[in-house]
């Protein structure tokens, strides 16, 4: 049997800009009709997402940004994030742009 992939992609995109990319082990947003929780090998879903906390974590560390309204789109590999904006502080955004940096992009 084929092991389960561990992470899943996050594509987290505002009107200016693709704030994150990356894979994470799990997303938890605030749907419309409540939060959700994606973890990888997801169900495919599309649902819309009301204002509130995006929690990702990577491993040990998680981080919790503040979203608008937008759309959410799941697969079992990838996550699409559509949102009128993210609200990060300066060093979370400077760590933001590291991960871009940092970050491969998986075929």
């Amino acid at each position: 049997m084929a092991e389960a992939k561990k992470t899943i992609h996050l594509e987290l995109i505002t009107p200016s800009e693709i704030a994150i990319h990356r894979d994470v082990y799990s997303i938890i947003a605030p749907g419309i009709d409540g939060y959700l929780g994606i973890l990888p090998g997801h169900t495919n879903l599309i649902t819309s997402l009301k204002p509130g906390k995006l929690i990702l974590k990577f491993g040990e560390e998680e981080k919790v940004l503040r979203i608008g309204s937008g759309y959410l789109e799941v697969t079992p590999a990838q996550v699409i994030l559509l949102t009128e904006f993210v609200k990060v502080s300066e060093e979370e955004r400077e760590e933001m742009e590291k991960w871009a940096i940092e970050y491969e992009p998986h075929e």
